[in-house]
């Protein structure tokens, strides 16, 4: 069973709200990062994303950059192989240690607003917001066009 409750988490806030409060703390922490964040709302729940737009840095290694075209190609037989170990770590393989750790922080904050009451054991499922981060992907084209 999770129980979870992050720091920043209030039962008053609509998502709309935490979007907003998550955006100005993540432009106070990381100032020359620009982010997008969305939301949305469904049967199942809400949901917070955010796309992580412009960096002071090129966030892919170098290996991925030469070879980003045949990324796809190579993660579907290291699917048909099973190598599991590989696909895993494939952010590994993307994107740089600074990268990582940006993101890693970036979520940290997305989670100090979100409770996480679930217990899988149980398919129970309560959770304040569904959410990720991720490199926007119109973004992430400048960098792999630039070899």
């Amino acid at each position: 069973m999770t129980n979870f409750i992050g720091n920043n988490y209030n039962e008053a806030y609509d998502i709309v709200d935490i979007a907003k409060l998550i955006k100005k703390d993540i432009k106070k922490t990381f100032p020359q990062i620009n982010v997008s964040v969305k939301t949305s709302r469904y049967s199942g729940g809400q949901s917070i994303n955010i796309y992580i737009q412009k960096l002071p840095f090129n966030p892919f290694t170098r290996e991925y950059i030469l070879n980003h075209d045949r990324w796809q190609s190579w993660r579907m037989e290291e699917e048909k192989s099973n190598n599991n170990k590989n696909i895993s770590n494939g952010k590994l393989l993307m994107y740089n240690q600074q990268y990582l750790v940006l993101e890693d922080n970036v979520d940290k904050i997305l989670q100090s607003y979100n409770y996480d009451k679930s217990d899988i054991d149980r398919d129970y499922f309560r959770t304040n917001f569904y959410g990720s981060v991720t490199l926007d992907s119109d973004y992430a084209k400048i960098y792999l066009n630039k070899k």
